[in-house]
């Protein structure tokens, strides 16, 4: 689909596409090759403005699903010797990713932090959050000239729930199911999706329920990078200094974690177990400090802007990768 008018169906001449989820990344993006044997490049140019619509679904779901994305720059392009084959491959965005760079908005908004963050992508992005964390405490905001994206990242810096300032960590991020706002231990402790097919039926037809062997049974399985500790000790995760400075009444207030005692794992097993016992020398590394502006007290008395909740941010998203499976 171009946006100057017209649709046009690329599916014979598509070789790969994938698109990628990461739920540190807003935004979904993707790769495609393209295969041009009949010179249609020359006819229907491809200038980064055109929409690409995907219609799929998954071995393990019957029901279809449709993702959209803007073509926004060309990764390569060669011709083949032999068969005079135009090969291209092309970067891709999802619409809401699009959209969220063309969007710079200046404006003010109060209440609970998820409910803002809803508002944000209803009103800028002509989308809808598919799930949402919801969040404690009463906040106000005004954002100079920021897209939607940076609004909402400034603001999980803050939120937490359950009254509790160790439980933080939300993240935005897109899926093929839709944007969401998460909190990260929830997705620490939230129960495995385990799938596996094995079919020997070869597929004559897409609607079918049984899959071509060759192309769905498990030929291996592998893990991604777990933890890095000396990245984690040098980003603070276990042991953090926070210097807080209120303007308004001239104050630095000084703040110490120490990850084994402080830290939301170490009151609550019912999360999870610490990654480190509090015996270990981690915990008691020279801090990595950090600083804020504890902006409080120029609002309100009730204003809910707790400096705290960076301590346990930054050691909550530390922990990102040390989740172990049995």
């Amino acid at each position: 689909e171009s946006l100057a008018g017209g649709e046009f169906s690329i599916r014979e001449y598509v070789t790969s596409l994938g698109f990628f989820e990461n739920i540190f990344s807003p935004f979904m993006v993707g790769d495609m090759t393209f295969t041009d044997t009949v010179g249609l490049m020359k006819k229907l140019p491809i200038i980064g403005r055109e929409i690409v619509t995907v219609e799929y679904r998954s071995p393990q779901n019957e029901n279809f699903k449709t993702v959209r994305f803007r073509i926004i720059g060309q990764n390569s392009r060669f011709r083949t010797d032999k068969t005079r084959t135009d090969v291209i491959s092309f970067k891709l965005m999802s619409i809401n990713g699009y959209n969220d760079l063309n969007t710079k908005i200046s404006r003010s908004y109060s209440g609970k932090i998820s409910e803002i963050a809803k508002s944000v992508v209803s009103e800028n992005l002509n989308a809808e959050l598919a799930d949402v964390d919801d969040t404690s405490g009463d906040f106000q905001y005004a954002f100079p000239f920021k897209r939607p994206s940076e609004m909402i990242a400034q603001m999980a810096q803050r939120a937490y729930v359950e009254n509790d300032i160790r439980n933080v960590g939300f993240l935005l991020y897109e899926t093929s199911s839709g944007l969401k706002f998460k909190n990260l231990l929830n997705l620490y402790t939230a129960d495995p999706v385990n799938f596996y097919f094995d079919s020997n039926v070869r597929r004559t037809q897409e609607l079918q329920d049984d899959f071509t062997l060759a192309t769905h049974k498990m030929r291996n399985l592998k893990f991604g990078k777990e933890f890095n500790r000396a990245k984690q000790v040098s980003a603070g995760v276990f042991s953090t200094n926070l210097k807080s400075f209120d303007i308004t009444r001239k104050f630095i207030l000084n703040q110490n974690l120490s990850y084994a005692k402080d830290s939301i794992l170490a009151s609550d097993t019912g999360r999870g177990e610490t990654i480190i016992s509090e015996a270990d020398n981690e915990n008691y590394t020279r801090p990595k400090i950090l600083y804020t502006n504890d902006s409080t007290s120029r609002f309100a008395p009730n204003y809910d802007d707790i400096t705290e909740c960076e301590l346990y941010l930054n050691s909550n998203i530390g922990i990102h990768n040390d989740s172990q499976i049995f």
